[in-house]
């Protein structure tokens, strides 16, 4: 009988090793990698945490990686970021930053206006926080802009002076014929947060349109033109900010110029060929009452007159020195004036 050579055998036995060993690895590794349908599986992304540890690596490129895979994790990372940024380590807090201003630039609104609202919380990084403030009011701007135009409502933004105030951005809603919204559609103006002068113009600005005002801190100006709204409301919207002048004009006007006194109102100026001027009231008199009812500054005088129509008599109790006068006025009308 034929004997096969020792080094034949040793190589058939390399050659059935190595036909049998990827198969066992493949064995080996198959429950821990496949899924259910047979593909493979996603790579998990690292812990938010990990990659905030990372961005103080000594090693420029795993810092690079980093703030790329943050930048990518969207708004998982805010909060972890904004935290990064208000810590006490330079090159994290500076990468937590850039980062967060990348986010605030996303194309998806939802995304940027969280990432800005972080941004306006970063600590000792003035300017950061000033433009940051300044994107998020435009893009609320523009997002209750686009809303409000689907609803038939028009919402212009215009800057502007004011001689008390300086320059200011007044934000005007018109409620037209043509608005088929209700109340929770005017919530947006609720999140106009870093806005402070507001104008409600339209037949369909009532009370309820106008109480959202009620809890917008640091409220400065808030026109509302033609309408009628209530004394009531605008009691109501003082009460929470006093600080706020809310001027109401719809058709009727009294004629004067007016700065709140502590007995009512004080006239600056009872202009010619008006109503006041021609009932003969004249400018250093004060105003205490519209048909009995007491008026404690200009805000609620506006809202009084707001109630009648052009041509309607009303009494106008007042002071004059120490002389109480009362004057029957015929309200003119503003169209005539505009």
């Amino acid at each position: 009988m034929n004997r096969i050579p020792t080094f034949s055998l040793l190589f058939l036995a390399l050659l059935l090793m190595a036909s049998v060993t990827p198969a066992r690895a493949i064995e080996a590794t198959s429950p821990a990698t496949a899924t259910t349908d047979g593909s493979q599986p996603a790579v998990a992304d690292p812990p938010i945490a990990k990659l905030i540890d990372e961005l103080n690596s000594n090693r420029y490129l795993v810092r690079e990686q980093a703030s790329q895979a943050l930048l990518a994790a969207g708004s998982a990372a805010l909060d972890p970021l904004l935290e990064a940024a208000n810590g006490d380590q330079p090159e994290p807090a500076d990468r937590a930053v850039w980062v967060l201003k990348k986010l605030g630039e996303s194309k998806d609104r939802a995304i940027a206006l969280a990432a800005l609202d972080r941004l306006v919380q970063v600590k000792k990084r003035p300017a950061v926080v000033r433009d940051a403030a300044l994107a998020r009011a435009r893009m609320y701007e523009t997002a209750c802009q686009e809303a409000l135009a689907k609803l038939g409502a028009r919402m212009i933004v215009v800057d502007s002076v004011v001689a008390e105030h300086g320059p200011i951005r007044l934000v005007t809603i018109e409620l037209t014929d043509d608005w088929h919204g209700g109340l929770n559609d005017l919530a947006c103006l609720a999140e106009l947060r870093d806005h402070r002068f507001f104008k409600m113009e339209g037949q369909k600005v009532g009370d309820a349109e106008i109480k959202l005002f009620e809890n917008m801190d640091e409220l400065v100006l808030l026109q509302i033109w033609k309408t009628q709204v209530t004394p009531a409301a605008v009691d109501a919207i003082k009460a929470n900010q006093p600080q706020a002048t809310v001027y109401v004009r719809n058709r009727a006007l009294l004629g004067i110029g007016g700065a709140t006194h502590e007995k009512g109102v004080l006239v600056t100026d009872a202009r010619a060929n008006m109503g006041a001027a021609a009932g003969g009231i004249l400018a250093g008199d004060v105003v205490t009452s519209l048909d009995g009812e007491p008026v404690k500054d200009f805000d609620r005088l506006t809202a009084r007159i707001a109630q009648y129509q052009p041509g309607d008599k009303i009494k106008v109790s007042l002071l004059r020195g120490d002389e109480k006068l009362t004057k029957t006025v015929t309200l003119s009308d503003w169209s005539m004036y505009e």
